[in-house]
């Protein structure tokens, strides 16, 4: 059975690897689902799968000195991730 995409066709995705809205959305994901950092590189993409780790890392220092990112991901964690069953089947 081939793991679910959250990509399509009508839906932009940043083209940077590096993006942090990617580096949020890969942290949410390994927290709250069992996807796989090659799953998450592979639909995000992010290149290999280093680079989600990389990203997520990056993530974590910018957001102890840019208030705005540790707010966005603050709220990004108070959602339920049962909201986003929608972009997961």
């Amino acid at each position: 059975m081939k793991a679910p995409s959250i990509t399509s066709p009508k839906k932009q995705i940043p083209s940077s690897k590096m993006d942090m809205r990617k580096a949020m959305l890969s942290g949410l994901l390994r927290r709250h689902t069992s996807m796989g950092l090659d799953w998450i590189s592979r639909d995000l993409h992010m290149g290999v799968r280093s680079s989600v780790t990389r990203a997520e890392k990056i993530l974590k220092q910018r957001m102890l000195d840019d208030d705005d990112l540790r707010k966005l991901w603050e709220k990004l964690e108070m959602l339920q991730i049962s909201s986003w069953s929608p972009f997961l089947k």
